[in-house]
């Protein structure tokens, strides 16, 4: 469940609840990386397990969240109780399959 992207390598500074905004010069980053509002509000997108998470996307880039708070991709597991899918509920194929059918 590793995030591979080109910029997968800064999911590790942002902080629960943020995306890629915090590596902007609006929030004060020291060395801006994004322009402002540059990039989709999904991009680099990490979710705070203390709030609600934003809608799964049917078909997210390799960038796109949300990402799991420990800085990885969400199993299938976790991803279908985040939409309120239930436990025994069957999804199969691959990872994004399995995204593509929750997303939907």
């Amino acid at each position: 469940y590793e995030v591979t992207s080109k910029h997968a390598h800064l999911l590790d500074d942002i902080p629960p609840g943020l995306n890629y905004s915090f590596y902007t010069e609006k929030l004060g980053h020291p060395d801006p990386v994004f322009g402002w509002r540059s990039r989709f509000s999904d991009y680099l997108y990490k979710t705070d397990p203390e709030e609600p998470v934003r809608t799964l996307k049917a078909q997210p880039g390799a960038a796109s969240g949300p990402f799991h708070w420990e800085n990885r991709k969400f199993t299938e597991e976790e991803l279908k109780r985040l939409q309120s899918f239930p436990d025994d509920y069957v999804l199969t194929g691959s990872y994004g399959d399995v995204v593509k059918q929750i997303g939907n």
